[in-house]
């Protein structure tokens, strides 16, 4: 392990200082929600401004980015991954970190091979995680390494076989990730210079990204892990409750979605289907609902007002809507197929795999699509990202920079 020297480490990635950036997996607070978007229902005929793009190279990585600068990982040669930097305003390539990555026998690559995990960027470091568990920390505008560990080689996590993929997440001075197996089901390092603080944890990891909640005051670590759900106290790793979700193979990818009325929705494909579970004081869990109606794969969930509304399905795929309370279909529309989800200000922005964009209200009588543009010919599995009025998009290949209309103050 590559050590340096201590730096000062702010508390979380998603500070209010930073609000305007899109630090992490999911944005500014990991549930895909920008509150302060004022994006306009008016789009020109030939759809949103294209500003800039460039080749990448494969992979799902999602964009993470923070003080003009964006940052995700790419692979370009078969044994080889990147993290890179890129000048939000131009695309201009500041630089990259190259590292080997041999892929390990019986990984089932068919969805190609990655990377799938999102940078995070906290307090002047980035933190990744490439497809065979290999994590790293590097100076954020340089790229220099700073600590780097292998999450299964030397810290012994289960192998997933289409390649890792939950992005890390920060909790005061430490940054955390899911590792998997006894006793270090989740691993906590110090984001200084990488040394273990905590690990913790009986279960398998599995592809889904831990989130950071409050319940009645305490905070909670939720992790997606493989057949179930658990809870541990982000500061000492300690298991505070654990509730069971199994999906076929293990396949629990979705990241779970966090309601003000402490309700946890969980979703996958298979044989999983969603839950959804009240939390309450002294590490209580209930399960309120379980239903087969939404079926969540790889794409994401949001949270808006009392419903819950996610692409569900794995070959036919259908925007739905639930009743968070009770688990009731509210509707299914086929006019959107498989998904990403991005709340933005009182509207919800759609990306098709098919590179469709959609500016859409959802509500619980149904879709009003406002306004739709085709941005990208190729697949487009990777969620965006929206800083303003600025989306970043990725396919297998390339980086998009698109200037969506903002609404106009008077």
């Amino acid at each position: 392990m590559h050590r340096t020297s201590t730096f000062l480490f702010l508390a979380l990635a998603t500070s209010p200082a930073q609000a305007a950036d899109w630090p992490q997996w999911g944005g500014p607070s990991r549930d895909f929600h920008a509150p302060d978007a004022a994006l306009s229902r008016e789009w020109p005929a030939d759809g949103p401004k294209r500003l800039w793009s460039r080749e990448l190279g494969e992979g799902y990585s999602g964009i993470a980015a923070a003080g003009g600068r964006l940052y995700t990982m790419y692979r370009v040669r078969d044994e080889e991954e990147i993290v890179a930097a890129f000048s939000a305003a131009t695309g201009e390539l500041l630089w990259e970190h190259r590292y080997a990555t041999p892929m390990p026998e019986g990984m089932r690559l068919g969805y190609g091979k990655g990377p799938h995990s999102t940078p995070l960027v906290a307090a002047g470091s980035l933190f990744t995680v490439g497809t065979t568990a290999r994590m790293w920390a590097l100076d954020a505008e340089t790229g220099a390494p700073l600590w780097s560990h292998d999450l299964w080689g030397e810290l012994g996590g289960n192998r997933l076989r289409r390649g890792y993929a939950a992005s890390p997440i920060a909790y005061r001075d430490i940054v955390i990730v899911p590792v998997g197996e006894e006793g270090h089901g989740m691993v906590a390092f110090a984001a200084a210079d990488g040394r273990v603080v905590w690990r913790a944890g009986d279960f398998k990891a599995s592809q889904a990204s831990p989130i950071l909640i409050e319940v009645d005051g305490r905070e909670q670590l939720v992790a997606f892990v493989s057949d179930e759900a658990v809870a541990l106290d982000p500061a000492s790793g300690s298991l505070l409750w654990r509730h069971p979700h199994p999906a076929g193979a293990s396949y629990n990818i979705s990241t779970p979605v966090w309601g003000p009325d402490n309700l946890l929705f969980l979703s996958s494909a298979y044989g999983g289907g969603s839950r959804m579970l009240r939390l309450g004081a002294g590490n209580t869990v209930e399960e309120v609902w379980a239903s087969s109606r939404m079926r969540l794969h790889f794409t994401n969930a949001v949270r808006l007002d009392d419903a819950v509304y996610a692409a569900s399905g794995r070959s036919s795929v259908l925007l739905t809507a639930l009743d968070a309370a009770t688990g009731e279909l509210l509707w299914k529309e086929r006019r959107v197929g498989r998904a990403n989800l991005l709340v933005a200000g009182g509207d919800v922005l759609l990306l098709e795999e098919d590179g469709r964009l959609i500016l859409a209200s959802l509500t619980r009588e149904g879709l009003t699509v406002h306004a739709d543009s085709k941005l990208v010919e190729s697949k487009t599995w990777t969620a965006p990202t929206l800083v303003g009025s600025k989306l970043y998009v990725r396919d297998g290949e390339r980086l998009f920079a698109v200037e969506l209309p903002a609404v106009v103050s008077e």
